[in-house]
């Protein structure tokens, strides 16, 4: 009850994503027909692990930089917070 119903923009992005995750769970793969493609992503070391950005509209799935976005050197200087 004390939840907001979801706006056009935020209804379509849930729909996209339990469309990705019933593909993947089908398939192994969450690309389908009616979506863009959802790219495979390789990490290079343990702290530079790919994220993906879900923006709405065209090239809203792509690559971003998780660290810098999130401001993670900051939150990594937090006592208590493990890397």
């Amino acid at each position: 009850p004390t939840q907001r119903p979801l706006t056009e923009p935020e209804r379509a992005l849930s729909d996209r994503m339990v469309a990705y995750w019933t593909t993947f769970a089908r398939t192994g793969s969450p690309n389908g027909p009616d979506a863009p493609p959802w790219p495979v992503l390789r990490s290079a070391g343990p702290r530079d692990q790919p994220v993906l950005s879900l923006a709405a509209g065209p090239g809203g799935i792509r690559p971003t930089d998780a660290d810098s976005a999130h401001h993670c050197p900051f939150w990594d200087t937090v006592e208590g917070r493990t890397g």
